[in-house]
Formats: C-alpha cells, structure tokens, sequence
C-alpha cells in the first residue's frame, strides 16, 4: 500500500523530509492508566493516576530515540474526552530537559472531542460516542508538528486495549498494532508483548541519523507550569 502523501511536496507545505523515523501512538485509558477520575473533584485531590510502567518505561525509551531522530514523533490519540485529565495526565509524565524546563513526552494529542476527529454514525443514522482512530488522525498531528506524513502504513507503532481500531486495517504490518493485554487496570500485570516495538528500537542504538527538530506547535495540552501544584508519589 503506497502512501497518499507521498507525491505532496513536501518543500512547498513546509515541513520536515522525513520519511524513516518510527511514529508511535498511544491510548490513554485501560493503556497508559488504569484508572480515570475527575481532577476538578475535591475528593481526587493528591490523586494520581495509576500508571502503566511497563509501557511508560518504553516510552521514556522512545523519548530518548527521538532526541537522536530515529523516533519521529509519539503522539496520545484518546477517546477521553476530559482534557482536564489529559493535561494532568500529560503533566505528570513530563521530566526536566537539558535546557531545565519540563518536557512532555507526547509531541500531540488528539482527544475525543478534537475538532479533526471523524464524526462515527452507526447504521441507524445515531452518532457514536467513540470516533474512528484511523492513519488520517497521525498525519494531522504530523503536520501539526511540522512533520511530513509520509509511508505512515509502515512507521506507525500504535498501542490500544482495543483490538479493532480501524488504523488495524491500514497498518503494513500486524505487529504494528500493539494490543495491551489485559487491558490495564492497575490490578494485574501487564503481559503485552512489545517485541516488535522494542527490536525496533535497539536496532537504531548503533547510531544513524541525527535531525535537528522543529520547534513544536504551540497547543493547549503543552505543560503549563504554574497552573497545578502536583504531588508525585
């Protein structure tokens, strides 16, 4: 399946020529945190999520694969629609960088309500709660970060509990599409096999490309500082 980005110039939308960087791609509840709650409530306060360490440890790894440019961009494409959430999630997952300031991990994020999202109707016309994940959504966020989408059917790594997301079908390789097993709740083990993902990986430590990236988009999931002390635990 050849990309439908591929004969776009890339020099003319401005953006990045890069068509070989890994693009990874997480959910975020029963995924990354085994358990949603509202942050604005009074009774969640000093309450943090129960994290996925297994996949955050990867994604710390990844993180550090993007600095040298063999990872493109990792990006949250959620059906939670509670940004306030998201932004805490976001937040407490962000570690200091060189320069002192905090960065996050996630270069975009796509929430349920995202104005770019696909509108899902069932057959009797009523719209579904939950919109499509599809490759359509990574490349938006791509270009939101002034990267070129290009061959996304073989750099996208996408990480769900749920095993059918639309993107299956359009990915070259099942092993792309990483299913989180049991869907993470925080009371078993997560058994995911992320082989597939983590060979990848180590196979760029050897060294290889070095791109300098472009400064990102400002959106309004980036950290905000002073807005929320936060109790880490």
């Amino acid at each position: 399946m050849n990309s439908k980005y591929e004969n776009i110039s890339k020099e003319s939308l401005g953006l990045n020529n890069d068509t070989e960087g890994i693009i990874i791609v997480v959910d975020l509840d029963n995924t990354l945190v085994g358990d949603y709650f509202d942050i604005m409530n009074n009774s969640a306060e000093n309450r943090t999520p129960i994290f996925n360490t297994k996949l955050v440890d990867l994604l710390k790894k990844a993180k550090e694969a993007r600095r040298k440019g063999h990872v493109s961009a990792i990006f949250l494409l959620t059906n939670n629609s509670d940004t306030n959430f998201i932004q805490f999630v976001n937040l407490l997952l962000a570690e200091k960088g060189v320069n002192g300031y905090y960065e996050p991990i996630f270069d975009y994020i796509m929430s349920r309500n995202h104005k770019e999202r696909q509108k899902n109707f069932n057959k009797t016309g009523i719209l579904n709660m939950n919109p499509p994940k599809r490759l359509e959504d990574v490349a938006f966020m791509m270009r939101e970060i002034g990267e070129f989408p290009a061959n996304l059917e073989k750099r996208v790594y996408f990480i769900d509990d749920i095993p059918n997301h639309e993107i299956r079908n359009e990915l070259r390789n099942p092993q792309q599409y990483i299913v989180i097993t049991p869907p993470f709740t925080g009371q078993e083990e997560d058994k995911t096999d992320f082989t597939p993902l983590l060979n990848k990986l180590d196979f760029h430590k050897g060294g290889g490309r070095h791109r300098k990236r472009k400064t990102l988009r400002s959106n309004k999931y980036r950290i905000k500082r002073k807005s929320r002390k936060v109790c880490r635990k």
